[in-house]
Order: structure tokens, then C-alpha cells, then sequence
């Protein structure tokens, strides 16, 4: 599990916000080697940190409560699921997942207690759900969450993305699903790939291709299943969502809104427009090209070395 560092702290608000009610709270921290100590609480360190004064927080150091001759760096404590990291064994982004379904749970219970009614009505493009509740969607599909009604029917399937930017998470979606590896122009990139780098892709090499057919990018963006006129589904979204997700006020509705925002069947373009890229990674061997996975990203997502056609 990573540490916490500057960067990650300042990262985002609700991560400012967490240690400093801990630190102001005299709350136990925990260490890279799983202890737990509480700190003596300094006003002058919680100002830095909270004016983000990234230079003057990598030089601090935190005195424990207990052991006055003690102190630590920032970097000695644990960056786990309160600060938005994993749970042991858990994948990626699962850290960020607990926080977002927990924020959305927080937020329908408020709307319920304020308007009195059992349910959160919820619109997403034409139509309207009775939302009760976001749970984690079971497996490994394209939704992450899905919102049930009463009788805990999954009617609302999101796909969650960390950050703001094209580089803040990792993929559209991987290449090995039998929709997306046997289309045609999948095929054509994978072929291209094999004879390129008949004896593994390069280290630090990244090739990108553009994908010119929409249904492609759809699949990769709102899961194999999509279709324009499909049922929505764990495999067919209702809604893209990147970053903190918060609901808003519509007229008698209520909608979910985040940094980014795409709604089943939007193209998705500019920075975040889906194409194919092979990249080295020295675990992987995607298509039997040695050293490389596959995947279709956000056309900013990385440095691309090699564009072809």
C-alpha cells in the first residue's frame, strides 16, 4: 500500500480535510508498518496543510503524542482506505470506490429526510428512477456502483473514473473482450503490433491508433453489452462518472453531476477520445507480443511515442 506524500495529500479537498480533523482531533494515524500513533497537535502545521504550502509540508515533521522524542514525515504514514487507498488485497481504485458509494449513500439519506419521500427521484437523459440505494456491482464488469430501488432492483449502473484529467485513471476499458478484440480494426492494430515487434515491444514505447468505428469507442467506454437501442445494464452503463459525484437539485428531480459527466451513448472526444494503444509492460503479453499490453484509453492518457495508421 502507498504512502502518503505532499502530492497525494494535496491532491484533493475531502483528503485535506481528513487529516486535519484527524490531526486536529488528536486521531491515531497509521504507520507504513501498520501502527497506530496519535500526534501533538501543532497550529502552525495544520496552517501549512491547509494553505496547501506543498514546499513547507515535505519539510515538516509530525511529534508523537506518547514519545515526544519521536517524529515523523509525512511519507511514514499509510496512505489507506480513510485517505483513499485499497483495502488489503483489494484492486485498484477499490480505496476511492468505499469513499464515492458511501459520499452518494450520505447524500440520498440527506434528500430523504429533507423531502420526506422513500426514495431519491433520480433523472438520467428522458427517464426517471426511484433510487434507494448505491451498492458495489458484484464481479468485475463495466458498471463499478449500481443504484437499486425498494425492493433492491439494480436499476442505475455507473462506470466511476478517479481525477479530472484524461491521465487520472488508467483505461476506457481492456482489449481482450471478444467484442472488442475481434472487430475488425482491433484486429488490424493487434496484426500491425505482431509484425512491428516481432520480438516484444521496446521499454518506454507506447503506440496509439485512432479508432474511426463510434460503435468501438462505445463499447470500450460504456461496456461490450452497449448497443443504441440495448438495455442499459453491468455491461451497457447508464452514466460515465469521473471524480467526486455529487447530486444536484433539477427542477422536482435530482441528477448526478462530477468533474466529467457522460450519459449512455454520448461521443466522447478531445483528450478523453478513446483510441488504441500497445504499451510495454514487462509482466504483459498481450497477443502474444512480449512485453506489451493493449488497452483503448483516453487519447491524452499517456505520451504517445508512435501514431499509426
Amino acid at each position: 500500500m502507498a504512502s502518503l506524500s505532499p502530492s497525494i495529500l494535496l491532491k484533493y479537498d475531502w483528503r485535506i480535510q481528513k487529516f486535519l480533523e484527524k490531526y486536529k482531533n488528536q486521531e491515531p494515524f497509521e504507520l507504513n508498518g501498520g501502527q497506530k500513533v496519535k500526534l501533538v497537535f501543532e497550529t502552525y502545521k495544520y496552517e501549512i496543510i491547509e494553505k496547501k504550502k506543498q514546499g513547507e509540508l515535505q519539510k515538516i515533521e509530525f511529534t508523537d503524542a506518547v514519545i515526544k522524542t519521536k517524529t515523523y514525515k509525512l511519507s511514514s504514514f499509510k496512505k489507506n482506505v480513510e485517505f483513499g487507498g485499497k483495502p488489503p488485497g483489494a484492486g485498484a481504485g477499490v480505496g476511492i470506490e468505499t469513499r464515492e458509494i458511501k459520499s452518494i449513500n450520505d447524500q440520498f439519506d440527506k434528500i430523504r429526510s429533507e423531502t420526506g419521500l422513500k426514495y431519491v427521484p433520480i433523472k438520467i437523459g428522458t427517464k426517471t428512477y426511484q433510487a434507494v440505494k448505491c451498492i458495489k456491482t458484484k464481479g468485475v464488469p463495466k458498471s463499478d456502483f449500481s443504484v437499486v430501488d425498494e425492493q433492491g432492483n439494480e436499476i442505475i449502473w455507473i462506470s466511476h473514473k478517479e481525477g479530472s484529467s484524461p491521465r487520472d485513471f488508467q483505461q476506457w476499458g481492456g482489449m481482450t473482450e471478444d467484442r472488442i478484440q475481434n472487430h475488425p480494426e482491433a484486429q488490424k492494430f493487434i496484426k500491425q503490433m505482431q509484425e512491428k515487434f516481432p520480438n516484444g515491444i521496446p521499454s518506454a514505447m507506447t503506440v496509439g491508433k485512432i479508432i474511426n468505428d463510434h460503435m468501438l469507442k462505445k463499447y470500450a467506454v460504456y461496456g461490450v453489452d452497449y448497443s443504441e437501442k440495448g438495455t442499459l445494464g453491468q455491461q451497457n452503463v447508464s452514466v460515465v462518472l469521473q471524480g467526486t459525484v455529487k447530486l444536484f437539485k433539477y427542477g422536482k428531480v435530482y441528477k448526478f453531476t462530477a468533474n466529467h459527466h457522460h450519459e449512455n451513448g454520448e461521443e466522447i472526444t478531445g483528450g478523453f477520445e478513446p483510441v488504441m494503444m500497445a504499451m510495454y509492460k514487462g509482466d504483459r503479453s498481450n497477443f502474444g507480443v512480449k512485453g506489451a499490453r493493449f488497452a483503448i484509453q483516453p487519447k491524452d492518457s499517456r505520451n504517445v511515442k508512435e501514431w499509426i495508421k
